[in-house]
């Protein structure tokens, strides 16, 4: 083999820019050229207001979904011909003016009808507490007026016999009540017997909660044994504006021995407003029934609430719970990249509450390209952008301004070809390079399928330079009738690259009879290119035969594992023709 760079001038190439993954360059961020506001929704005034952040604002004057702000126009012209497009990060400043918060429309009261009074952003709730000797009563389903309402939350708890309790909470939110058919409740039950069973239905309506996720967090715990008073295990994140519900079951009569419907049953700890607080059981079986509070605080600002309930008298089983109600806030509904080829993904926060002050929210990032295949030039497209659209649920939302970064790979280096070519019986690698910059070395490749490459020869790259420069180098030991090769080039820090594949037919290089690989480990190839039958005897120093084999395919892997390691000859015999070669074992 040979090599050899050699430097010469051109007046044109052709580059193929070879990108990796090594530390990459950062354009921007740019702000948009223009501004626009299209599709369905409501509507942003001014658009153009967010092209810099200056504190005049793009802004909504309804509640519902906005139309899409479309950021566009770009500039990314200053980014190098041929670069790899890593990832894209798109930053939105946007505040609201306010948060609503939550509060109680329609108290609680226990039954299986409920009014409910005019409002904003209303939110139905539900909590079922039951006891049942059977294992427990499950509510499968619960309607109001006709409307499907949605359990968030089903715990239990049981002490280790047939007896269960059970709290299960299921909500109904405006679209669901403005549809409602009446004030009933239904629940259709699925527990398969009932012994000692008793259930009871307790509601509340509370007003400017989130639509689109009104349970910031919910917690619960159990305990079976007489642990009063007893503590929510685990701390309740809330919010500003937020309304903690809280609610224990225990399967006991308190002390006093109230009546069916009776009160008086828990405490809960300073703070809390009690809204149910009932004894409820069987009418067949007045003292063997369970106990139910609930209770509800709201928040000024975001914190952590963790209820102690106090029952009145001896506790068997207590199952408890408390969820955090979200306030009806602004919140984002679509981020998506304008440009590229393939369809974008979309980074919309849909659980976050924006902040009541102007902050830039970051979607995507230095390896993200949202889904989709770019070129530069897509890129510097003045159509390539970004799609944002948000929902207003109660004060005013406003965006300050829109801007991209651009991630990118730097070039190692210009490839202005790659090519092979048979000459005098060898195949002949030549490349050349209008640019290198950190270019340590090249690893010329072959693979026989163009799927499984190994390496064959390693040249010398010209590390920085800005001239074009032309390496060569030949592959001679030529075994398959079709070959394959590409480059891999590496930088002085290990970063690589693989340049594109290029194939040759090189059968008519192929040696009639030939072995491989020498030295061997466990196995040799005999490579038999004639169609006449082949023998072969590999055989000692001293002429000992140790071994005899007679291939019958093109290539006959033959298992040297058990001859001892050492040197050895082996003869190749094709009718009239004997090849003799030396062979090293080396396990």
């Amino acid at each position: 083999m040979i090599k050899v760079p050699l430097y010469l001038f051109v007046g044109f190439v052709v580059i193929l820019a070879l990108p990796h993954s090594g530390v990459g360059q950062t354009f921007g961020p740019l702000s948009p050229g223009s501004m626009g506001s299209t599709g369905p929704g409501v509507d942003w005034s001014s658009p153009e207001n967010a092209t810099a952040s200056d504190d005049v604002y793009t802004t909504t004057g309804s509640i519902g979904t906005t139309r899409d702000l479309r950021a566009t126009g770009f500039d990314f012209s200053t980014i190098p011909t041929g670069s790899t497009i890593d990832g894209i990060l798109v930053e939105v400043e946007r505040s609201t003016a306010s948060t609503s918060s939550v509060s109680l429309l329609d108290g609680w009261t226990v039954g299986l009808t409920k009014t409910i009074s005019a409002g904003t952003n209303r939110c139905l709730m539900v909590i079922a507490a039951t006891e049942n000797g059977n294992g427990a009563t499950d509510v499968a389903s619960l309607t109001y007026g006709g409307q499907a309402m949605t359990q968030v939350g089903e715990f239990s708890v049981n002490d280790g016999g047939s007896f269960w309790n059970r709290i299960e909470v299921w909500i109904l939110m405006e679209t669901g009540i403005a549809a409602a058919g009446g004030t009933t409740l239904t629940p259709v039950i699925s527990a398969a017997g009932f012994n000692e069973n008793t259930e009871i239905y307790t509601s509340a309506v509370y007003q400017d909660v989130d639509q689109y996720n009104p349970i910031f967090q919910i917690q619960n715990s159990s305990v079976s044994g007489d642990v009063v008073p007893y503590q929510l295990a685990s701390a309740l994140n809330t919010l500003t504006g937020s309304m903690t519900v809280a609610a224990i079951t225990c399967g006991q009569r308190p002390a006093a021995a109230p009546p069916i419907g009776g009160t008086n049953t828990y405490t809960i700890n300073s703070g809390f407003t009690e809204g149910t607080d009932i004894y409820f059981a069987n009418t067949g079986l007045a003292t063997s029934g369970a106990s139910l509070e609930v209770a509800y605080k709201a928040s000024a600002s975001a914190g952590f609430e963790q209820p102690t309930f106090t029952f009145a008298g001896s506790a068997n089983r207590q199952v408890a719970m408390a969820l955090t109600l979200r306030g009806a806030t602004a919140l984002d509904n679509s981020v998506t990249i304008l440009g590229g080829s393939g369809t974008s993904n979309d980074y919309a926060q849909t659980t976050v509450s924006w902040p009541t002050t102007d902050t830039y929210t970051v979607y995507g990032g230095p390896t993200d390209l949202w889904g989709k295949t770019w070129t530069l030039g897509q890129i510097q497209n003045p159509a390539f952008g970004v799609a944002f659209s948000a929902i207003r649920q109660s004060g005013e939302i406003q965006v300050d301004h829109i801007r991209i970064t651009v991630y990118t790979t730097p070039l190692p280096i210009e490839l202005a070809y790659f090519k092979g070519r048979i000459m005098d019986q060898e195949v002949l690698l030549e490349w050349e390079t209008a640019t290198e910059r950190n270019n340590d070395f090249f690893t010329v490749e072959f693979s026989p399928n163009g799927l499984d490459f190994s390496p064959i020869e390693m040249i010398d790259g010209a590390g920085d330079s800005k001239l074009p420069i032309r390496y060569e180098t030949t592959h001679s030991d030529i075994r398959y009738k079709d070959s394959y090769y590409r480059l891999k080039q590496t930088d002085y820090d290990g970063q690589f690259t693989y340049s594109n594949v290029i194939y040759l037919d090189t059968r008519d290089l192929i040696k009639d009879l030939s072995l491989f690989p020498n030295p061997a480990n466990t196995s040799i190839t005999i490579l038999n290119s004639s169609e006449q039958d082949v023998s072969v005897r590999i055989m000692s120093q001293t002429g000992v035969v140790v071994a005899a084999y007679q291939p019958e395919r093109e290539f006959q892997e033959i298992n040297v594992a058990d001859i001892p390691n050492g040197l050895y000859l082996v003869e190749l015999v094709r009718g009239r023709s004997r090849n003799t070669q030396k062979l090293l074992i080396s396990h």
